[in-house]
């Protein structure tokens, strides 16, 4: 049914909860309902100082999907999808800045492939990168670090699927 398939054209953090619930008006009872995160995150961290004539990083992933089917909670078609980054002034010259990216899974957990493109003001491309059999899971988070501009970046490259931590809090 395609009433429960939702685009996005920009993805970020998503959650999802599908399902029929009662309503009885005449009870005081409150229902609560935990929504689960139904997406997951690639981080590219640049150990290297960002170059002055850097302006977008474009991070294209092959293998996931950006479309959600809300009854499953997960991807409803593999596709390909480029998020493309703007890179602030404020940023030019700093190390260690993180690029990010998310996707819906359409299996668990899936197998992609993740080009990472720099681009100067003119949309000359810079330094690009192809990342491959990266493991991409829901509700975690891939890490790729790495000198980025370095010209054998696949050596310099480590990937960590750890969760940095959940905040809770109640209201």
């Amino acid at each position: 049914d395609n009433g429960y398939i939702y685009s996005f054209d920009k993805v970020g953090d998503t959650f999802s909860y599908y399902a029929s619930i009662t309503i009885d008006k005449s009870s005081d009872d409150v229902q609560s309902i935990a929504m689960p995160r139904c997406i997951a995150r690639f981080e590219m961290v640049a150990t290297d100082a960002l170059h002055d004539y850097l302006n977008t990083v474009d991070i294209r992933i092959e293998g996931a999907a950006t479309t959600l089917d809300a009854k499953t909670g997960k991807g409803a078609a593999k596709s390909v999808q480029t998020k493309t980054i703007n890179v602030p002034a404020s940023n030019i010259g700093k190390s260690n800045c993180t690029f990010v990216a998310y996707a819906f899974l359409t299996e668990e957990p899936t197998t992609a492939t993740i080009t990472l493109t720099a681009k100067d003001a003119s949309g000359n491309v810079i330094q690009t990168h192809t990342l491959t059999d990266v493991e991409l899971e829901t509700n975690y988070i891939t890490r790729y670090t790495g000198d980025f501009f370095a010209s054998e970046i696949g050596s310099q490259i480590s990937a960590s699927t750890e969760w940095t931590g959940i905040k809770d809090n109640e209201f």
